[in-house]
């Protein structure tokens, strides 16, 4: 039996699937190229003009990835014959398109659709059956996988060659350029009215959600993590189904020293928080709902130290200590001896006293109740579904703790990293406020930004001007810092146009403590002042700082 006649024998035994529809995803333009993604399911495609777009599933949008080139070996026809490995095959009309195909090389005509078996024949054999439509004049045949098509004007035939099975449906989508079929059953075509999908194979329609992990603060995800007791780890989730996104369902799963723990998750965020100390193992999975099949994440690993105690009054222990030997010592040395043992003393209570500055400045950083108000203004957009913000402010605060830890442990940092911390800090008072008062940052193009300078100076002045300065204002609140050369210091000027400081009623002991800890942290020659600024009528028009600092 010839191999015309056995695949004629092998298309007669199987019915025709009238089913099937091919629905449009993308009609605004003829499409050319289809590529898929490197997670095998998203569809990447491309215009006459070489515009990229994507397709997840649920829509399509633009990227800017080159359009691949085509690395099937052209074959070489001419009129009605074609040649191939140096041998030639005639055809009764004129050639449109050939295409090799294992052992055959199909052959599309101005009059249907033949076949020849390599080495090629001298004369094509026609390929048809009689329950199918006749081919016309033949304008495509393409291979994806195992299934081939054939299509002209009016019909699209597909033969699956795995399972012997024959489709055939109307045309409706103009010539086909290119075909591709994702991991999830579905066949694209690129035609000349846009982007087309056909579910072609159902059985692997249930295929498990793909899954993307993001640990908000990092740019890769870490897959070993230490942490303090206290700390919170923040992540975000995404499964995606190109066919049953509505069922897509995104479970944790936490596993530690009596703790098994899973949880469905509600939202795209998961916080893990309040673990104990000891080891943890964290994954995520994902699952169509109803199905057992599941698409389970690599495990995170977690280690959880107890939280340190305060080493403070070590420190002060240790001091007084320190100091009674050496003054012991004192008694049995000479009288310069006796000098240097003094000098040695006054350095160490110097350096006592910075400590117990900069742990002042540090706790009128952490105001508790900005803590609160930020993370609770957090969590009102996240009841309001509002996602990208929630994330925005989320990693926003995430940085301004790290610097405020990070200022607390250095005695000098760059004038570029203190602008950064307080425009974040600036941004953060602001949403917990209802955005109620607009601020800007103005910037000497003299000052080179990388100058070293004191950390924790400005940020109180800030404080004051936006939780006293702006209470009960009832104009719109403005804020305004600028940064100014001074010779060979920094100037800064912090203005409001608040109340005024006649009509505060401060807590004087927390306003005496505060300016007095950046008072003693500038030191000698340095320092800040106040105008408090007035109308012609005398009335308060708000409040001036100038601050002067070193640059260093």
């Amino acid at each position: 039996m010839s191999y015309t006649k056995a695949v004629f024998f092998i298309l007669c035994s199987f019915a025709l699937h009238g089913q099937l529809t091919i629905e449009p995803v993308w009609e605004l333009a003829e499409c050319q190229v289809i590529g898929l993604a490197e997670n095998n399911a998203d569809i990447l495609f491309w215009d006459l003009d070489g515009n990229g777009f994507t397709y997840d599933g649920s829509g399509v949008s633009r990227f800017s990835k080159q359009m691949p080139q085509n690395v099937n070996a052209p074959l070489n026809f001419d009129a009605n014959a074609l040649t191939f490995e140096e041998k030639t095959v005639v055809l009764p009309s004129m050639i449109t398109c050939a295409l090799k195909a294992d052992s055959s090389i199909y052959i599309g005509t101005e009059n249907g659709l033949f076949q020849s078996t390599i080495p090629l024949d001298v004369v094509a054999q026609q390929f048809y059956r009689d329950d199918l439509p006749n081919l016309g004049f033949v304008q495509s045949i393409l291979k994806e996988r195992d299934y081939l098509i054939f299509s002209d004007s009016t019909h699209i035939l597909i033969w699956d060659e795995l399972r012997n099975q024959f489709f055939s449906l109307p045309n409706t989508i103009g010539v086909i350029s290119s075909i591709k079929m994702d991991e999830y059953g579905q066949m694209f075509f690129a035609s000349a009215s846009g982007l087309h999908k056909l579910n072609l194979d159902k059985s692997k329609n249930l295929k498990v959600p793909l899954l993307e992990i993001e640990e908000n603060g990092f740019e890769d995800l870490r897959r070993s993590i230490t942490i303090d007791s206290g700390d919170l780890l923040l992540y975000t989730i995404k499964a995606r189904h190109p066919i049953f996104q509505d069922s897509v369902m995104i479970h944790s799963e936490l596993k530690g020293k009596n703790i098994d723990r899973q949880q469905l998750l509600k939202s795209n965020t998961f916080v893990l928080k309040d673990l104990k100390a000891g080891e943890y193992n964290l994954r995520f999975f994902t699952r169509v709902k109803n199905q057992k099949n599941a698409n389970f994440s690599d495990s995170i690993r977690i280690e959880v130290k107890p939280k340190a105690r305060s080493s403070f009054w070590w420190y002060v222990f240790g001091t007084i200590l320190l100091l009674f030997l050496l003054y012991a010592v004192s008694y049995l040395k000479s009288q310069q001896f006796n000098k240097d043992i003094i000098a040695q003393r006054d350095k160490l209570l110097l350096e006592n006293k910075a400590l117990k500055f900069e742990q002042k400045a540090l706790q009128l950083q952490m105001n508790p109740h900005f803590l609160f108000n930020v993370l609770n203004s957090i969590n009102g957009m996240i009841a309001l579904e509002d996602n990208q913000n929630a994330r925005k402010y989320i990693n926003e605060f995430s940085q301004l703790m790290r610097s405020v830890l990070s200022q607390s442990r250095s005695e000098t940092i760059s004038l570029e990293q203190e602008i950064n911390y307080l425009k974040k800090y600036v941004s953060l008072e602001r949403i917990t406020r209802n955005e109620s008062f607009e601020y800007d940052f103005s910037i000497d193009s003299n000052l080179n930004l990388e100058s070293q300078i004191k950390p924790m100076i400005v940020q109180p002045f800030l404080e004051n001007a936006i939780l006293h300065g702006f209470k009960q204002l009832k104009r719109p609140a403005i804020l305004k810092v600028d940064f100014l050369e001074d010779g060979a210091d920094l100037k800064i000027v912090v203005w409001d146009n608040g109340v005024g400081r006649s009509n505060l009623d401060l807590n004087k002991k927390h306003k005496s403590v505060g300016l007095s800890v950046v008072q003693d942290r500038l030191g000698k020659n340095y320092g800040y002042t106040f105008d408090d600024l007035k109308d012609e009528n005398g009335e308060p028009l708000g409040t001036k700082v100038n601050i002067k600092m070193p640059l260093i």
